[in-house]
């Protein structure tokens, strides 16, 4: 008889999570890009959000790729929020599958400069062996980062030292602060950095704008999700686009829409 129950339970476990999403359903974050750095804020937002709309979730966002790494592996939540060299690198062996992916200004990409102090005597005709401040794009940062970011750009990132930091606002002080040469930052961190202190910016001026970069993914964890779930989740996010009451969790991602997700 305990035999049977165990086995009973195993297959209630194994079971997707239904559409109605009753039990809360783990969503992990990490997107080290984001000019969003109030990650209490971000899942409080969240979680409201979802719930609004009828689906229970346990948010979850990440600010270190190591932790993200470790809880990802072990934790299989239903959904995640994903930077796409992520996915490219790690994806298809997670069992991960890409739905959506958000737009703004109607583009699935965005673009980062690599900023140095005004006061500086870097050039882009002679830059090399500088230390660099950006966030990481995977395990390689050598080769295949510099032609995803500045192929056919006259830069080579592979004659600078590169270092990686974890939150893309942490490049931008590193450099404003003089703790670096230069820093890759995304237009929206300084943006956001902007509203903050105007003057910390107008230290800063741009080198070169980088190649399209495109925008994070989000993902289902193969199996988690019933297709009803699947439904329910497209319809939660793109119920806004090209609306005006967009609500605050897509002001703070800094996005205006979703689309989905086609290779």
């Amino acid at each position: 008889m305990i035999r049977i129950l165990f086995v009973i339970l195993l297959l209630v476990l194994a079971r997707p999570v239904s559409g109605l999403a009753v039990e809360p359903v783990d969503f992990y974050f990490y997107f080290p890009d984001s000019s969003q750095v109030n990650l209490s804020q971000l899942k409080r937002e969240m979680d409201r959000f979802l719930a609004k709309a009828g689906f229970s979730v346990r948010f979850q966002p990440f600010a270190h790729k190591i932790d993200f790494d470790n809880k990802l592996k072990s934790g299989r939540p239903a959904l995640v929020l994903l930077p796409e060299w992520y996915y490219q690198c790690n994806g298809r062996e997670l069992g991960l599958v890409p739905l959506l992916t958000p737009l703004r200004h109607g583009r699935s990409d965005y673009t980062k400069l690599l900023m140095v102090r005004k006061s500086s005597p870097w050039k882009l005709t002679d830059f090399s062996g500088r230390t660099v401040a950006m966030t990481t794009m995977g395990t390689d940062n050598g080769e295949k980062v510099n032609r995803a970011l500045f192929d056919g750009r006259k830069l080579d990132l592979l004659k600078n030292h590169i270092v990686n930091i974890s939150k893309d606002a942490d490049a931008f002080f590193a450099v404003a602060l003089g703790h670096v040469d230069a820093a890759v930052v995304c237009g929206d961190t300084l943006s956001t950095v902007g509203k903050l202190d105007k003057k910390l910016v107008e230290m800063l001026e741009p080198l070169i704008e980088s190649n399209p970069i495109p925008m994070p993914l989000l993902c289902i964890m193969s199996g988690r999700l019933d297709p009803a779930g699947i439904e329910q989740i497209k319809k939660i996010f793109m119920a806004h686009n090209g609306g005006s009451d967009s609500p605050a969790i897509m002001e703070m991602l800094h996005i205006d829409g979703w689309q989905t997700f086609s290779n």
